[in-house]
């Protein structure tokens, strides 16, 4: 095994990395600016609200996939993603940069891969964010129909949640775990209610386990309904950008992490197994048909209204319906920002690294300057105004799907890049049985994420509306941006070597 530190670190004879000091900054300064542990792990559960995979991301997995188990599916996604973070945190203990993920791909498989790579983080982040806002906006609409009369136009809904993600991402950090804070905690009052009032009125009188039984695997296509719950999970691999405004970022990014991953697996688990009780294991697929229509402005019937008419009947279920689509649309604002920030935070590494424009560098205080923080939103606003005025369902399923895939391939690369890691050097691990332990899980995430990601790009053009003429688009937007990104490291390593250099490092 080779003996080599990154640049502008050193390796003394215990194995480990040191980092460079970081820049003395005042301590009302330091303590105003660093968050903590649970201040990131807000941030990246935050990422994928959990109300928001329970009504939407979990329901169109049901509807495209038609697995009856799919709490046992999300299980699997879980423990990979767990697994995944374990690498993921073996190296975010060692390498300190901004770019996070994209650094961690460069250190092990270069930074031509390492680019591209974040090239298609990027285009996920924006994909995703677009469709989000198309989400906010539906659920507005229908709100604001049931409320008061009104049709709101989509185009003016889109342009003022473009504006309000804008100005969500432009918050200090702590300001903004607030925020999610009490968008978080409203969610979770409104899941504890729906989880203990399904169990108590279990379909047939008796509570069912067969959402968990295996068996039921069969009744569908397991591999979409593991690559679109995955997709659920999208946002927490962005821990590692935020190393400028952590303490301790070599324990906080691994734990916030890990933890993020696990609370969310163990959240959609029993809520999506509880309302599988009170709905029937066998009606979910029928139950979530119609479910991505309806949330962005179209004429399907809502997965929420049919559970909560089941909870509390129909002469009250409009109401209920109501506070938990309110809650819906702030958790989609909540993803959003949280979207734009890992965007964001992408782009001004790179521009850090000397990829791109140095407009874009990061500002003194460690936040992206206002430069890199538009550029996500404004994109993917302009992208839903687009898609309201084509085709609005097919065009989020597009979006989400390609955004799936995208980050599928990026963990895929990163586990990659953190087994090749390990083998090329002679650094030791302590924890999860050493850098054997660190290696194995990266193995089994490099597995099941390219599975997924092979799966994805053969499978989803068959399945999705429209997929024998626009399919083909689901994988070759991540593998032309990938494309771009390798070709402007070589085109930076012909006339500007010393720029590739410091790539990642």
């Amino acid at each position: 095994m080779r003996n080599d530190a990154p640049e502008g670190y050193e390796r003394h004879n215990v194995g480990t990395l040191h980092y460079p000091p970081p820049p003395v900054i005042s301590a009302p300064l330091q303590k105003s600016r660093l968050i903590g542990s649970r201040e990131l792990i807000i941030l990246l559960f935050m990422a994928h609200p959990p109300l928001n995979l329970i009504w939407g991301a979990i329901p169109t997995a049901y509807q495209f996939s038609g697995v009856v188990a799919l709490p046992f599916v999300v299980g699997i996604a879980g423990l990979t993603l767990m697994a995944f973070a374990v690498g993921y945190g073996s190296m975010a203990r060692r390498i300190r940069h901004r770019g996070g993920i994209y650094s961690f791909i460069t250190h092990g498989l270069g930074p031509a891969v390492g680019v591209g790579s974040s090239f298609v983080a990027i285009l996920s982040y924006t994909a995703l964010l677009a469709s989000l806002i198309m989400l906010a906006c539906g659920s507005t609409i229908g709100l604001a129909a049931n409320l008061f009369g009104v049709r709101l136009p989509m185009s003016l809904c889109i342009v003022v949640a473009t504006a309000a993600v804008v100005a969500l991402e432009r918050l200090r950090l702590r300001a903004l775990v607030r925020v999610l804070l009490a968008i978080g905690l409203t969610q979770a009052a409104v899941i504890i209610w729906v989880d203990v009032a399904s169990v108590a009125k279990p379909v047939g009188g008796d509570v069912s386990f067969h959402a968990l039984d295996p068996a039921w695997l069969l009744t569908g296509s397991i591999g979409l309904a593991l690559g679109l719950t995955m997709t659920a999970f999208i946002g927490s691999e962005s821990g590692a950008s935020y190393v400028d405004e952590v303490r301790r970022p070599e324990r906080t990014i691994p734990r916030a992490t890990l933890i993020s991953y696990a609370a969310t697996t163990v959240v959609l688990v029993i809520s999506v197994w509880a309302i599988s009780v009170t709905v029937g294991p066998e009606d979910m697929v029928a139950a979530a048909q119609g479910q991505l229509q309806s949330q962005t402005g179209g004429s399907g019937h809502s997965f929420v209204l049919t559970v909560i008419e089941l909870l509390v009947g129909s002469e009250h279920a409009l109401t209920v319906t109501e506070l938990a689509t309110a809650a819906l649309a702030l958790g989609c604002l909540a993803s959003g920002t949280m979207r734009a920030s890992g965007s964001s935070r992408q782009l001004s590494a790179l521009a850090g690294d000397g990829v791109l424009p140095a407009a874009l560098k990061p500002l003194p205080d460690g936040r992206s300057p206002l430069s890199a923080g538009c550029i996500a939103p404004v994109t993917a606003g302009l992208l839903a105004l687009v898609i309201a005025n084509t085709g609005t369902s097919i065009g989020v399923l597009y979006l989400i799907t390609m955004a799936g895939l995208g980050i599928a391939g990026v963990l895929t690369l990163s586990s990659l890049a953190t087994i090749t890691w390990f083998l090329r050097s002679d650094d030791t691990e302590s924890g999860f049985f050493g850098w054997e332990g660190q290696v194995v899980a990266a193995g089994f995430a490099a597995v099941t994420t390219g599975f997924v990601f092979c799966y994805g790009i053969y499978r989803l053009p068959q399945v999705v509306p429209s997929g024998h003429t626009w399919g083909w688009t689901l994988w070759a937007a991540p593998m032309l941006v990938f494309v771009c990104g390798v070709a402007t490291v070589l085109v930076l390593r012909a006339g500007r070597s010393p720029v590739v250099a410091r790539i990642g490092r």
